[in-house]
């Protein structure tokens, strides 16, 4: 839903990030799903959502 549409949820919907942490925090992901997970996080930044740096902080 969020992929490919950065612009249009960046600073708009106040719980993506808040749902976008549940999953990181509370399940292993394999390799495609935490692929998918980082590419929509790293959009939500490019496209400027200041609560989605925190959760790039996650894997670091």
């Amino acid at each position: 839903m969020i992929d490919g549409r950065y612009d249009d949820f960046a600073n708009h919907c106040w719980y993506v990030t808040r749902w976008l942490t549940e999953p990181r925090e509370t399940t292993h992901l394999d390799a495609a799903p935490l692929s998918r997970w980082r590419r929509v996080v790293d959009g939500l930044v490019a496209a400027g959502d200041r609560s989605a740096v925190e959760l790039q902080r996650i894997d670091e």
